[in-house]
């Protein structure tokens, strides 16, 4: 299996607030997004992304009960955090991957974009994660808080070449739907992670162009099975 990535983290038009979190291990990428309200956003973020690295890092999975696994670790964690009395709260937004599929786990409003390479070497859009949205755009949910009552999962087969972009919402809420297409498009052979870095910038940019006032961030990961 190829692995290409690249992150760009906590990027802003003015001074930012730098809440959004991001780690990985061998196996995993997580990309966390805590609340701007709260003053302990950032800290919040960074513990929600270390503690579940490390869950998941030492649990023993297995094969055919995995998102129900996922969901007990994140209930866990958060009930852990929550505990602490931070007045804060997150979104997560996370890949798992091994040598036979990959995992997109989330909980709240970042976005999970899922791109696959046919047979004739085009890049097409196969999934978006589910978005924990009102009405007005807001989060219903988030680890942390008050309400936190679900865990998004979807697996998807090792069998082809995939493209995922993990995005908190000030890039995501700040650049059109064939943004991610455009850029992708212009890498025909398998990307690398120069290649990665290079969209990931285009797009930071782009964002930064359309007024994001929040937190800029993305990782881009590239699997070739």
């Amino acid at each position: 299996m190829n692995l290409s990535y690249a992150e760009i983290i906590n990027q802003h038009t003015g001074s930012g607030d730098c809440f959004d979190s991001f780690d990985r291990a061998d196996g995993l990428f997580v990309l966390c997004d805590g609340v701007n309200s709260s003053k302990n956003g950032g800290k919040f973020s960074t513990l929600l992304c270390k503690t579940f690295l490390e869950q998941c890092t030492y649990r023993e999975f297995t094969k055919t009960e995995r998102s129900e696994e996922f969901s007990s670790i994140l209930f866990s964690v958060h009930h852990n955090l929550k505990s602490l009395n931070l007045g804060a709260s997150s979104t997560l937004i996370s890949v798992f991957y091994n040598s036979n599929f990959f995992e997109l786990i989330s909980v709240g409003d970042s976005f999970g974009e899922v791109f696959k390479k046919t047979m004739d070497g085009d890049w097409r859009h196969d999934f978006s994660m589910p978005r924990d949205i009102d009405t007005n755009g807001n989060p219903w949910q988030l680890i942390g808080s008050e309400v936190f009552r679900k865990v998004n999962y979807r697996q998807f087969n090792g069998s082809n070449r995939w493209c995922i972009f993990l995005m908190s919402d000030g890039l995501g809420n700040h650049i059109k739907s064939g943004d991610l297409m455009e850029n992708l498009s212009l890498i025909r052979s398998d990307p690398g992670n120069l290649d990665l870095r290079f969209i990931a910038n285009e797009l930071v940019n782009k964002a930064k162009m359309s007024g994001s006032l929040d937190d800029i961030s993305i990782c881009i990961i590239f699997l070739g099975y």
